[in-house]
């Protein structure tokens, strides 16, 4: 009967937990906060939607301080060995993009490097921010340019291109036309010279406006006159009317008086012929008989 015992077992699950959850801690803060965004206590049911969007952002601004970290150590130590072997053993010509444009350069004629600027991926939320900060950049360029105030195309020109990068677009120099490029600038010459054509035209509008005003001025003066001369015109030919009423009327009088006069001679004069004739006047040979 002594033969046979029970093992004992120890329960080592507690203890395996443990070594598992300090294993995930580990992984976290090595790797980085992308491991945690895809588990699922991301997703628990409950949370309210700017609880999660905290939750999000710390992480992701865990992530890209990780990424930033490994941008301004490995990558940028990487870049400076193989841009200096570049320059030192490679005679040949290179065709890079530049500015969306593919141009020929030669490593040997590059000058030492000893520092270079490293621009790290963005995450989501980041690159949200900063397409949302770039907008308002694009919407105070515009406004100012309302204004009368100048703004550089170049800058106008890589705010957009920012903000095509921000929103995800590969190669956002597709979409838009650099003013350092030959076709810009002659299409700003173009643009230049129609706008001188439209204030030349401007200006003669402006010219034929004035001579307008300044004949309907003197057609108002000529008016004007017009109107005062025939007033006076008027005024005249009135006078003279009345004048010559009263002339007229004058002559009328002196007619008429001129017919009396003319009238008592005649009679007169048939009075006197008519004494001649009979010896003196009716009433003296009435008295004269009457004498006798």
């Amino acid at each position: 009967q002594g033969d046979v015992q029970p093992l004992a077992v120890n329960d080592i699950g507690p203890s395996c937990e443990t070594a598992l959850n300090y294993l995930d801690k580990m992984r976290s803060e090595r790797g980085g906060a992308s491991l945690d965004l895809q588990s699922a206590q991301m997703q628990v049911i409950g949370e309210t939607a700017h609880g999660i969007e905290r939750q999000m952002s710390s992480k992701e601004q865990l992530a890209a301080m990780v990424t930033r970290t490994l941008a301004e150590t490995l990558v940028r130590s990487m870049f400076v060995l193989v841009h200096t072997a570049l320059r030192l053993h490679y005679p040949e010509s290179l065709t890079i993009r530049q500015r969306g444009q593919y141009n020929q350069v030669t490593p040997s004629n590059w000058r030492a490097r000893d520092r270079v600027n490293v621009r790290a991926g963005l995450s989501n939320a980041e690159r949200g921010r900063k397409k949302s900060t770039l907008e308002q950049i694009l919407m105070q360029q515009q406004t100012d340019a309302q204004m009368g105030v100048y703004v550089d195309p170049s800058s106008v020109y890589q705010a957009k291109l920012d903000w095509g990068r921000s929103a995800g677009l590969d190669n956002p120099e597709r979409y838009f036309s650099d003013p350092a490029s030959e076709q810009a600038q002659m299409a700003a010459q173009q643009q230049q010279r129609m706008q001188q054509q439209q204030q030349k035209q401007q200006e003669q509008i402006l010219q034929m406006q004035m001579q307008i005003e300044n004949q309907k001025h003197d057609i108002e003066q000529q008016k004007v006159q017009l109107d005062a001369s025939q007033g006076d015109q008027e005024l005249k030919f009135k006078y003279w009317a009345e004048q010559l009423k009263a002339e007229i009327e004058e002559a009328k009088l002196m007619g008429t008086a001129a017919l009396e006069i003319g009238v008592k001679e005649i009679d007169n004069e048939r009075i006197s012929s008519a004494t001649g004739d009979g010896g003196g006047s009716p009433d003296q040979g009435g008295r004269d008989r009457t004498a006798a």
